[in-house]
């Protein structure tokens, strides 16, 4: 597949939807999302899983001028982050929360303030398969309060441990903009505002041909070669969970989502 000729990107994408109103792609707090998943990576190679706002909000900030947006990065790796040895290789995982703002109407120019961290994580080698899992709050769980939880494992692990990443929209508390006659509004703000709002699910695996990308991004300088590709990334299932009782849930016997408790 490949993007407008700016660009050149090469790779292959699935998406759950793109609209609010795409019933079991309309994906909203409280949730569960996993997948099971073999994170191959290669040279050049750029693989991510992410959560995106299925549409700009326009009207919760519209006095400032504002749209807002947000979008949660279970994973960003690229192949020349990763480490090898002889028993294991190393990806690093970038785990980020974004806060997405933009000038209404829309003139092409966006910004965003992020959290993240960056893990690095053994996948084995050759690689096993690996779970992943987003846990998304809102306010009926958690204590009352929007949470975000990111988890990892190598499949059929016992547990999922701790937490890798936790964000709650309160700890984005830098001020984003200011309108003359109105109190200033901070990242926390924002993201509140949009955080219940509907969101769907990308799976992304691509080569970015862009300036010095590949160089940038290969092991110790090298280029990759053609012998790199293409990268397959296995994956076994990405599934939704929602409370037990939520008034969402539909059975199969109810032309159901085939959502599970």
């Amino acid at each position: 597949m490949t993007s407008p000729a700016n660009n050149h990107r090469y790779g292959a994408e699935v998406r759950t939807g793109k609209q609010p109103d795409m019933g079991l792609f309309s994906i909203t707090p409280p949730a569960r999302i996993e997948i099971r998943f073999r994170p191959m990576m290669k040279p050049g190679s750029f693989i991510a899983i992410w959560l995106m706002q299925a549409v700009f909000n326009r009207a919760v900030y519209a006095d400032y001028g504002k749209q807002i947006w947000k979008e949660f990065d279970f994973l960003e790796c690229s192949g020349g982050e990763n480490t090898f040895n002889d028993n294991s290789i190393q990806i690093l995982a970038h785990m980020t929360v974004h806060s997405w703002q933009a000038d209404f109407p829309w003139t092409g120019s966006k910004s965003s303030q992020q959290k993240n961290i960056k893990a690095m994580i053994d996948v084995g080698n050759p690689v096993k398969w690996q779970e992943g899992r987003i846990d998304w709050d809102d306010e009926s769980l958690s204590g009352g309060a929007k949470e975000l939880r990111y988890y990892w494992r190598e499949s059929g692990a016992a547990s999922w441990g701790t937490p890798y990443f936790t964000i709650r929209p309160d700890q984005f508390t830098d001020v984003a903009f200011t309108k003359k006659g109105l109190p200033p509004v901070t990242r926390g703000q924002i993201l509140s505002a949009v955080w219940n709002e509907p969101m769907h699910i990308v799976l992304w695996n691509h080569v970015r041909q862009s300036g010095d990308w590949l160089a940038e991004e290969a092991i110790s300088g090298k280029p990759p070669s053609v012998r790199d590709f293409p990268v397959d990334v296995p994956i076994d299932y990405v599934r939704v969970f929602i409370p037990k009782g939520d008034p969402r849930l539909r059975t199969a016997g109810n032309n159901g989502y085939g959502m599970r408790d």
